[in-house]
């Protein structure tokens, strides 16, 4: 089924930044808010939009030392997107039914990560410049949920035990790239 429906976006964006033949610093803020609202979802009450992030952070720098090394890093913090959460579980014949709560009414965990990256440059004519890069996303390990989930287990008594997961992608990713410069 196809709804209609309103919404509303509004937020406040500001940057400030320093430059200079050695170094680059950024920093980056937004406050937002998301709202939906259709008359057959959410007993027609608004409700915050799968994208609606109240405050995104980012902070980034970079130092040039020389003409053959770039240091870099980057970090961001997020307020956690909203969900959906189930006010109650119950099992009716063999199928295991949920009551949701208010739609996208809860959020998940906040996320944040720090990002570093190495770059050693090589001058291959006047114009043209390679490097190469290391870089690791998630320094310090932080785990960044995606969403959430219900582990439901029965016991021996026929008692349910939830455990609510947050399942991650990863945690922490380096990686190796070759660039060409022009």
């Amino acid at each position: 089924r196809l709804h209609n429906g309103v919404g509303e976006s509004y937020g406040l964006e500001t940057s400030l930044g320093y430059s200079d033949r050695r170094c680059d610093v950024q920093l980056n803020y937004t406050l937002s808010k998301s709202l939906r609202q259709f008359d057959e979802i959410n007993e027609g009450k608004a409700f915050a939009a799968h994208s609606d992030r109240r405050h995104n952070l980012s902070f980034i720098a970079s130092y040039k030392p020389s003409s053959r090394w770039t240091f870099a890093s980057t970090f961001v913090y997020a307020s956690g997107a909203p969900y959906t959460m189930p006010r109650s579980l119950y099992i009716s014949g063999n199928a295991m039914m949920r009551d949701m709560g208010p739609y996208n009414g809860s959020r998940l965990p906040d996320l944040h990560h720090l990002d570093l990256s190495i770059t050693y440059w090589f001058k291959c004519s006047r114009l043209k410049y390679s490097g190469i890069n290391f870089s690791v996303y998630n320094v310090y390990a932080h785990t960044n949920p995606t969403m959430v989930s219900w582990n439901v287990q029965l016991d021996d008594d026929n008692v349910i035990h939830l455990e609510e997961q947050y399942p991650t992608l990863y945690s922490i990713l380096p990686s190796i790239s070759w660039t060409v410069k022009f």
